[in-house]
């Protein structure tokens, strides 16, 4: 494979190339080379976006056409190949890859089997025929051809006609001539009519040379197919299991399901937390909500949403009546207003926290 796809839209395909790899990222115009017959050129959609940016194929050069009407790729990774042949690129290959030829014309054609809806030819050579008509002449020997009416248009049947057998309908109009080693005319010959001339011993080679052709153009086909896919991956920057060089896929998770901050769709660590630390249930590893109070009701420090511990004092050692573990108030004093030293509590101080009376 040679040629390197060029860039800008109208494009000249590669000097001596048989390829042309086209990036379909804009509309692309590729025109072809004058045609040398037997030379055989490819142009593939390398990147897979013709059924957004179509590729035109336009022959070059004054009374160069392509014939079979295709010159278009319109589909993602498509392909067209074209033959030369005089003055003229037939297209073998369309973009769906059917080697399907609507339309040749060669000075000679050898082949094992056409099948075809038009054959129209000067001579030919056939070891079996199969149509519901032929027109032109039949040159040769016909001395074994039976119940031929001859009304002045059959003027020569002749040499070597072996087997004539079933159904031969009707011969007629300007069969001229049929030579040389017509062994075998069988079955359904319904009409042979106007104006087959000649057709040639050559079919077999010319057919034989088209098909090995497609056969190697199906090779290269191929190769082309692979080169254009990894040339894909390169540019998406993924693998052909769909994964980029750090193991993440194109959403941006590993093959254990989790993303590049290492957590999985629904926003949970492959231990289980969120992002704020907290798993399903809304707790932290430590056994806390997102409030910091823990399934018994208090926060790190100990405390509840009142203020107070397990003992049920808070953080200055006051329980809710404002007596600490001692029984004692801030004063010192107890409930009966009595402090360790036995004192009764002056009548000039408050029993409310930073008050003070004084006596009048």
């Amino acid at each position: 494979m040679s040629g390197e796809p060029p860039a800008g839209n109208s494009l000249n395909f590669p000097p001596g190339g048989s390829m042309c790899l086209v990036a379909t990222n804009t509309l692309k115009t590729i025109n072809l080379p004058t045609p040398d017959t037997g030379r055989v050129v490819h142009i593939v959609d390398s990147t897979g976006g013709a059924n957004q940016f179509p590729i035109t194929i336009l022959p070059s050069g004054a009374d160069v056409t392509i014939r079979n009407g295709y010159n278009t790729i319109v589909q993602p990774f498509g392909t067209l190949s074209f033959l030369a042949n005089n003055n003229n690129w037939y297209a073998i290959v369309n973009e769906s890859g059917i080697d399907n030829l609507r339309t040749l014309n060669a000075s000679n054609i050898s082949a094992s089997n056409i099948s075809a809806g038009v054959i129209s030819t000067n001579f030919g050579f056939f070891s079996t025929i199969s149509t519901g008509s032929i027109f032109g002449k039949h040159i040769g020997d016909g001395s074994l051809l039976t119940a031929i009416p001859n009304t002045g248009a059959v003027l020569a049947v002749s040499n070597l006609v072996t087997t004539n057998t079933t159904n031969i309908t009707t011969i007629s109009n300007l069969l001229n001539s049929v030579s040389t080693n017509v062994t075998n005319v069988s079955t359904n010959l319904n009409t042979l009519s106007n104006n087959v001339t000649t057709v040639k011993k050559h079919f077999v080679a010319e057919i034989s040379w088209l098909k090995e052709q497609i056969a190697g153009m199906r090779k290269e086909l191929a190769v082309a197919r692979g080169q254009a896919t990894k040339m894909q991956h390169r540019i998406d920057g993924f693998n052909a299991s769909g994964y980029d060089r750090e193991a993440y896929d194109r959403n941006g998770y590993n093959a254990a399901g989790y993303n590049r901050a290492g957590f999985n769709p629904e926003g949970f660590n492959a231990e289980g937390y969120d992002m704020m630390g907290l798993n399903a249930a809304g707790w932290d590893k430590d056994g806390y909500d997102r409030n910091d109070y823990n399934a018994a009701g208090f926060n790190r420090g100990g405390y509840d949403k009142d203020g107070y511990n397990a003992a049920g004092f808070n953080s200055m050692g006051y329980d809710k009546n404002g007596y600490d573990k001692d029984g004692y108030d801030y004063q010192g004093y107890n409930s009966s207003g009595v402090n360790a030293a036995g004192e009764s509590r002056p009548p000039y101080m408050s029993t409310s926290m930073g008050v003070m009376t004084m006596p009048e």
